[in-house]
């Protein structure tokens, strides 16, 4: 993600600066402006032009758990429907700004509560059936008030479409929402054939069809995915491959040593501690890309006492050192963090890291309420079982001269899920990446309960905080917002529901063959600007 506990690509450079949104945020177009159309060109490196065919083979960590969007919360599912799926809008690459996607242009009323969307009239779905208003006006709906939907509360006060025309339709909200353009955006907000999904049911994705760059063609569940070229694409020329298989390969090292040897084309989450030896291979090449992600130790302040126990839980921060873990475990990739948030819009530099201090610590662990410590366990999911173990084994380590007793358990990724919605686990090594480039969505995750995780599991709950993260969902002024954003954070960090870490960037690597290739902020990758160029 989202959120959930899977786990995603960056932010690397701690210089990196946010500029304003432009005319395509929510902000930038109220009023009633008209954003105009236009398509972001794929990046052509020099001497370069893309080409037309081949098979590109990609090397993911996991399998889709589902090509049903609002249904689901992992990242393998996610950014493989994104290149089945469009949405009205997209991000562009950098991720400061939006532009037109299935919608070409799109109008907001001056009250904020008025949505209106021109289509593109030259899509059509993967069986060749024409993309309506119809078709829109149904998947958004049943995405923020279907059965099931996972998707419901990033929406706000999303009431309803109305379909003006065939290629029009207007989203009616009952109260000004800022992030509304953004959530257009999201994954769950895909535009889905309404007639294919009404008349096959569930059925409908096992044989997933959409407008997207890439159609699907089969699934051998915990192996391949294989998905061809979509020729009628209304960005064509792209894709320019011809055929795309997603191979599930959980063990890193195994993906990388196999874009090395030719088998795969890209491997995604190189671990740190490989990637400079990568850098002076001249058969492959290393990306070091900038996401928005965000690393902590989740701990479940509500039934566990010793966590519900502030002092405790600041105790515990000042007592993981998080630039040695940059240093020794990430190999310098990345680096500490003091807030959930990722560095994106939202983000407040004023809130900095704990610093490392075991005296204040121990300072703090005997003002609270357990200053003879306590024993407690920690689980760590086995796909991503390095570097967490080892960063569960430092915390260990750590919080035992607290007189803190941790235990350490690896689980499958199942088993995981179904420990951590329980409400006997006690802590968690966990990460959350944000689909859109409003922080309303991660707000809503991990930090107030709306967004039905209870605060990403922590059962953290703060009056205050609901009530400034509902005003700043409604305020249209960015600088306002983040000023609203800013106390959010400095009372989440300083209430501390998890242990803070790190931010790190996606480190992918790719055959020196493959041109094209970027991992974008929101995590995801468009394969369909890639090309081989021998």
């Amino acid at each position: 993600m989202m959120p959930r506990m899977q786990r995603a690509p960056l932010i690397h450079d701690p210089r990196f600066s946010r500029r304003q949104f432009l005319g395509m945020t929510a902000a930038g177009v109220a009023g009633g402006a008209l954003v105009a159309s236009g398509l972001t060109a794929p990046q052509v490196l020099a001497g370069n032009t893309p080409k037309r065919g081949g098979v590109l083979h990609l090397g993911h960590y996991g399998d889709v758990i589902s090509f049903d969007g609002p249904k689901v919360s992992d990242n393998p599912s996610i950014w493989t429907m994104l290149l089945i799926y469009d949405q009205l809008v997209r991000p562009t690459t950098d991720g400061l700004n939006l532009e037109p996607s299935l919608a070409k242009s799109w109008e907001i009323s001056p009250d904020g509560k008025t949505y209106t969307f021109h289509l593109r009239r030259d899509v059509t779905f993967h069986d060749g059936s024409p993309m309506t208003a119809a078709d829109v006006k149904f998947s958004l709906e049943r995405a923020v008030f279907g059965k099931g939907s996972q998707s419901s509360f990033l929406f706000g006060a999303f009431k309803g479409m109305d379909v003006v025309d065939q290629f029009t339709v207007r989203a009616n909200l009952s109260a000004p929402h800022a992030p509304f353009l953004s959530d257009m955006a999201y994954y769950g907000a895909s535009v889905l054939p309404k007639k294919l999904v009404q008349s096959m049911g569930d059925k409908f994705f096992q044989h997933p069809i959409g407008t997207g760059p890439f159609m699907f063609k089969s699934w051998a569940k915990g192996s391949e995915i294989v998905m061809v070229r979509n020729p009628h694409h209304f960005r064509s020329p792209r894709p320019y491959v011809d055929e795309y298989h997603q191979m599930v390969i959980p063990e890193a090292n195994t993906r990388v040593l196999q874009v090395q040897s030719g088998a795969l084309d890209i491997a995604l989450f190189v671990p740190p501690a490989a990637a400079n030896s990568l850098k002076g291979n001249p058969n492959v090449t290393l990306h070091v890309d900038n996401f928005f992600d965000s690393h902590f130790i989740c701990l479940q302040t509500k039934s566990i006492p010793p966590l519900g126990d502030k002092l405790v839980r600041q105790a515990m921060n000042y007592a993981i050192d998080k630039d040695a873990i940059v240093k020794h475990f990430l190999f310098g990739y990345g680096e500490s963090s003091g807030q959930a948030l990722p560095k994106m819009f939202g983000f407040s530099q004023g809130v900095h890291p704990y610093p490392y201090d075991m005296a204040k610590a121990k300072a703090l662990m005997a003002k609270s309420k357990f200053p003879q410590g306590f024993a407690s366990t920690i689980y760590v999911t086995a796909s991503f079982s390095t570097p967490d173990k080892q960063i569960a084994e430092y915390v260990q380590q750590q919080l035992s001269k607290l007189n803190i007793k941790l235990g350490i358990q690896v689980l499958d990724d199942a088993t995981f899920d179904a420990k951590i919605f329980g409400p006997k686990y006690q802590m968690n090594v966990s990460y959350m990446t944000s689909d859109i480039v409003d922080p309303d969505e991660l707000m809503s995750y991990a930090i107030v309960p709306a967004g039905g995780t209870d605060s990403v599991w922590t059962y953290y709950k703060s009056p205050a905080v609901d009530k400034l993260g509902v005003q700043a969902a409604g305020v249209q002024d960015r600088a306002q917002r983040q000023k609203l954003y800013d106390q959010i954070n400095a009372i989440h960090h300083e209430e501390a529901p998890m242990i803070f870490l790190y931010r790190q960037p996606s480190l992918s690597v790719t055959s020196s063959k493959l041109q094209g290739f970027r991992v974008l902020t929101t995590g995801n990758y468009r394969l369909e600007e890639c090309w081989f160029n021998s």
